[in-house]
């Protein structure tokens, strides 16, 4: 009996307790496993989404203007371009007009400015017209007080360039635009 004591005591008790902790670390180990498991799915599924993602902005960045802080006149007439399909090759502003509606006393009525703007376009006669469409559909009161029409002198005869002389409107507060000059907000 003595025998047996020693061996429980000294050899199979340390085992025992050897073989307690190696369960215990395995049954550990096994749940870190499964939570690389959970987190490499879950990677996966992030990593389709941020793809996903990335194409909804490539998406997207062709409809944002690539300056933010240009002017928003600018913004509309490269936005009608683009949409009609010619290409906006030169774009000149002229000084702003204020144009002051009558004053009644300590009210001070806003009145408008007119900004007149050169620009020129290139394009088929089809694209050409349809760019004059969307000018007329835009939100901004567009005023187009000249044009002429040419063919191009050195590419493809089937392409016309129109130079257009044209006025934007916008409103005004105290003799200036709503939102500063540089963006003539657009008339609401």
């Amino acid at each position: 009996m003595v025998l047996f004591f020693a061996y429980y005591q000294y050899y199979l008790l340390p085992m025992l307790v050897e073989y307690t902790t190696i369960s215990e670390q395995v049954e550990e180990n096994e749940k870190i496993l499964g939570g690389l498991f959970e987190t490499e799915r879950r990677i996966g599924l992030l990593l389709d989404e941020m793809e996903q993602l990335q194409s909804d902005i490539a998406g997207l960045e062709d409809l944002i203007p690539p300056n933010s802080k240009a002017p928003e006149i600018v913004i509309q007439l490269e936005t009608c371009s683009n949409t009609a399909g010619v290409v906006l090759k030169n774009m000149v502003f002229d000084r702003y007009v204020l144009h002051e509606k009558a004053k009644e006393g300590a009210n001070r009525e806003t009145g408008y400015l007119e900004l007149p703007i050169h620009i020129m376009v290139s394009g088929t006669y089809e694209n050409i017209i349809f760019f004059l469409q969307q000018l007329e559909q835009s939100d901004r009161l567009y005023n187009i007080t000249g044009f002429s029409l040419f063919t191009q002198r050195y590419d493809d005869q089937s392409l016309l360039e129109m130079s257009i002389d044209l006025s934007a409107y916008a409103l005004s507060f105290d003799g200036r635009p709503a939102d500063g000059l540089a963006t003539c907000g657009s008339i609401e």
